[in-house]
């Protein structure tokens, strides 16, 4: 049996989910906060207090597990899948969620002190260590790409400096002890 809408306005259900979803750490769980609904059903009641109770439980053990850089990139995977050159922003986002789920495992795996009903969660994360060094040796910053990033690349950087170092010796050359001198000064 459903428990009714009316019902949850009664005992202020969305209020109550605000307030879970003002402690999340990741905009996606702040959204599944946000659209969580009551439990009739015993059985998964119980999984899902278990899921609770073991939550608490590696809290107190090791503390909070690492979230940093987790982000949604469901985006930028579908542009991916349909083969578009993602901007190197969004590569960095996938990059970061790659360390975050390679941290994550690092954690339940570190120092197991319990078994969780958790750890069938933390196990289905698929870091890919290849590709988040990739992304990072490309893009080691926001705005900036590495000459590694293709050859073509490295070339055409290459032969800016080479250009940029002609033209200074020009410059250096025409306003130091050359004809023109006294004029360019």
């Amino acid at each position: 049996m459903a428990i009714s809408e009316k019902a949850c306005r009664i005992l202020e259900f969305d209020k109550i989910l605000q307030l879970l979803s003002e402690t999340a750490r990741t905009e996606g769980a702040k959204g599944e906060a946000l659209r969580i609904r009551p439990q009739t059903d015993p059985e998964r009641i119980r999984r899902l207090q278990r899921e609770t109770t073991d939550a608490c439980a590696l809290v107190t053990v090791k503390t909070a597990p690492p979230l940093e850089g987790v982000s949604d990139v469901t985006e930028s995977v579908g542009k991916a899948e349909k083969g578009a050159t993602l901007p190197p922003s969004e590569l960095l986002a996938v990059a970061s969620l790659l360390r975050a789920a390679r941290r994550l495992l690092a954690y339940i795996d570190t120092d197991r002190t319990i078994d969780t009903v958790l750890d069938e969660i933390f196990h289905r994360l698929t870091p890919n260590r290849y590709l988040e060094d990739k992304i990072y040796r490309v893009i080691p910053a926001e705005g900036i790409i590495a000459d590694e990033a293709s050859p073509a690349l490295a070339e055409i950087r290459r032969k800016i400096r080479a250009s940029n170092n002609r033209i200074r010796e020009l410059l250096q050359k025409y306003t130091s002890g050359g004809p023109h001198a006294k004029y360019l000064q």
